[in-house]
């Protein structure tokens, strides 16, 4: 059975980098990827994108868990 693990903390403090060791399989939603440049890898944060970095990170973790649900069901119900 699969797991979500679920951290919080304050950026840098080791979130990803402690479960990409304790769940080297896992996929890692996190908002500070969304200020990790794609071309260069380097990170530059800036809060006045936080709300979308939050929303993109929510977006990503909600798709990934509905791929996952329908691979387990063969079929994803939606509530409406």
């Amino acid at each position: 059975m699969r797991k979500i693990v679920i951290l919080s903390g304050p950026s840098g403090s080791g979130k990803s980098t402690w479960v990409k060791d304790a769940y080297p399989e896992a996929m890692i939603c996190s908002a500070d990827q969304y200020f990790v440049d794609e071309d260069t890898g380097e990170y530059q944060f800036d809060p006045t994108k936080l709300p979308i970095a939050h929303s993109e990170c929510m977006s990503k973790f909600i798709t990934n868990l509905q791929k996952e649900l329908s691979k387990q069901t063969g079929v994803l119900r939606r509530s409406r």
